[in-house]
């Protein structure tokens, strides 16, 4: 089975239930032959940090820019607010 690298940028109510789906993608998508590992996890806010790593976040970081340059991420999340998708998906 292969492993996907996951990040999330984002980790208020959008960011948790898309992290809870990524844990689910190996058992209800068999098919595919993949496994997301929940990699790391960018917010600012303390309490959303420490929901990443009780979600099995490997790490919870501050900046979102450490999530983008990661080599082990293979696929991010954006669940910020709408109106920062552009400027961080750019």
């Amino acid at each position: 089975m292969q492993e996907i690298g996951v990040g999330v940028i984002a980790l208020g109510w959008m960011g948790r239930l898309h992290s809870r789906g990524f844990s689910q993608v190996a058992e209800r998508y068999p098919e595919l032959g993949v496994k997301a590992k929940l990699v790391a996890a960018a917010d600012p806010v303390p309490a959303n940090q420490e929901a990443a790593l009780a979600l099995g976040f490997e790490r919870a970081v501050a900046d979102y820019h450490e999530v983008l340059s990661s080599p082990d991420v293979d696929v991010v999340s954006i669940c910020a607010p709408n109106f920062l998708h552009h400027e961080i998906a750019m």
